[in-house]
């Protein structure tokens, strides 16, 4: 027999180093009749982040021009990087394939960019 427990409005409270989420949802837990977690739903409906103050004291990272941060920045120059080389590596994907050297089942990527 299965033990259903469903908890329409319900808090998940994660704690971290430097802060606290608060999650509200509705939460549906299922239990075997050993009372093992057979499934764990937790639809969210909001959420609040507390920081600690000590961390938000801290000096914002420098930006750019454009006001990217340099991990932004980069992500972005590395995106950009590998969105120029798709046609190069759907190119050599198709070679493979013909080649017999990939699975044809692969083909589909180049459809989905």
């Amino acid at each position: 027999e299965i033990v259903v427990v469903d908890c329409p409005r319900a808090i998940v409270v994660a704690v971290y180093e430097h802060s606290k989420v608060y999650t509200e949802g509705h939460l549906r837990v299922s239990f075997s009749k050993e009372m093992k977690i057979l499934c764990w739903e937790f639809s969210t409906r909001s959420h609040e982040e507390l920081v600690n103050r000590n961390v938000v004291q801290m000096p914002p990272p420098a930006a750019n021009e454009l006001g990217l941060s340099p991990t932004v920045a980069r992500y972005m120059q590395i995106a950009q990087a590998l969105n120029d080389l798709r046609p190069a590596i759907y190119k050599t994907l198709k070679a493979n394939i013909r080649q017999g050297l990939m699975s044809p089942d692969l083909d589909q990527t180049q459809r989905r960019g």
